[in-house]
């Protein structure tokens, strides 16, 4: 698989070649906060790192691994941990001192995160970004990349590098299939069914079995997996609502086998960024190859 041959010997070689200089100085924006030594890596974008103050759990700004058990997750948390080993200085930048979610309990702070090279402190998310081993996931309030990061992503979906792979979780029967995602939100508020939702058009010539596809927003918590027996048909489309309503209705009562829901609440967040990943069933880990995808990056 391409990203197991990308963290091969020779990572050590290629970091000092493939990270370049942060943005921070240029930007004006973000402002140095914490340093200190790594403790661990616990997946492709989260570590703990122990400060003067004591060990801090940090979230890395800006980008998205997969998790541990899914297609991809194992080969992010090795190719950060290769970045970090036990014992590396590094240094914390953000706009926020605030910055920062604790979705499993544990409060993590979100930070753009350096360590030095040849004496320089270099940002580590464009090497990951730039191999496809992550990712990008943009944050409003913590913006001074966002630009940045999302280019590289689409840099290397237009690779086909690394989670940009078609085949990279395993061989997709239908990888040809022309996919598109389209995310729409409702304003800030009270979540409902037919406020968010995106929509999957499928513009090849036969129908597609979605048993068992996955779409995810910003977060594997509002991962939604379609039933057994979805579909797609020919040049036509389904829609995913992000809060609740009855398979195979519209949400005015109608009967339409094309709509399903969510129901996981504000599924398409709309109070961050609007993002959608459409990943297959191929593989033996939890996800599989990603199929499409769609970020709509934040304006404040």
């Amino acid at each position: 698989m391409m990203i197991r041959r990308l963290l091969g010997a020779a990572l050590a070689a290629l970091l000092v070649l493939a990270l370049v200089p942060s943005a921070e100085a240029k930007t004006g924006k973000e402002k140095w906060r914490e340093r200190g030594t790594i403790v661990r890596v616990l997946d492709g974008d989260t570590f703990d790192m122990q400060t003067k103050d004591g060990i801090v759990r940090v979230r890395v700004n800006g980008i998205q691994a997969p998790e541990s058990d899914w297609c991809g997750g194992k080969e992010a948390k090795k190719a950060l941990k290769a970045l970090l080993p036990k014992g590396t200085k590094v240094r914390l930048a953000s706009i926020k001192a605030s910055s920062g979610n604790a979705p499993t309990g544990v409060w993590r702070i979100k930070r753009t995160v350096h360590t030095k090279v040849d004496g320089t402190w270099v940002d580590i998310a464009p090497w990951l970004l730039s191999r496809g081993l992550v990712f990008p996931f943009p944050f409003i309030g913590e913006k001074a990349h966002n630009n940045e990061y999302l280019a590289l992503g689409w840099q290397a979906s237009q690779q086909q590098i690394g989670l940009f792979d078609p085949n990279v979780c395993g061989t997709s029967t239908v990888e040809r299939d022309r996919l598109h995602l389209e995310v729409v939100s409702d304003p800030p508020g009270p979540d409902t069914g037919d406020g968010e939702f995106v929509m999957i058009f499928n513009g090849s010539r036969r129908a597609i079995d979605l048993s068992g596809w996955m779409i995810q927003d910003t977060s594997p918590l509002n991962a939604f997996f379609f039933p057994k027996g979805a579909t797609v048909a020919a040049d036509d489309y389904v829609v995913v609502f992000s809060g609740t309503g009855k398979r195979g209705y519209a949400p005015d009562g109608s009967r339409d086998p094309r709509f399903f829901y969510a129901g996981i609440g504000v599924m398409w967040n709309n109070t961050t960024v609007d993002i959608a990943f459409l990943f297959d069933d191929v593989g033996s880990d939890k996800t599989g190859n990603l199929r499409a995808w769609r970020i709509l990056n934040p304006t404040q």
